[in-house]
């Protein structure tokens, strides 16, 4: 029987080469099972990298997703950096 899932800790960015000249915005989330457990908000490539940290206690699945901002998918280019998941 595996070990249980505790945290999940992550950097996550829109990559410099995307530049700015187009939004490129993307909004990072952690997901357990069924339930969204983090969230960035909105990042541009102009900020710096965010750190996503969430309780993935009990869960049976991690999985992690980048949605588009509100100014479409064109040029964004995700950066998830750093991934660490622990186990109790």
């Amino acid at each position: 029987m595996g070990q249980a899932l505790s945290t999940a800790t992550t950097k996550v960015s829109v990559d410099d080469e995307a530049g700015d000249s187009h939004g490129n915005v993307g909004v990072f989330q952690m997901w357990t099972d069924d339930h969204k457990v983090a969230d960035s908000l909105p990042v541009s490539a102009s900020d710096a990298a965010r750190t996503l940290t969430a309780d993935v206690s009990g869960a049976r699945s991690l999985r992690i997703v980048v949605n588009k901002g509100n100014d479409g998918m064109s040029f964004d280019h995700a950066d998830w950096a750093d991934a660490l998941i622990t186990c109790c």
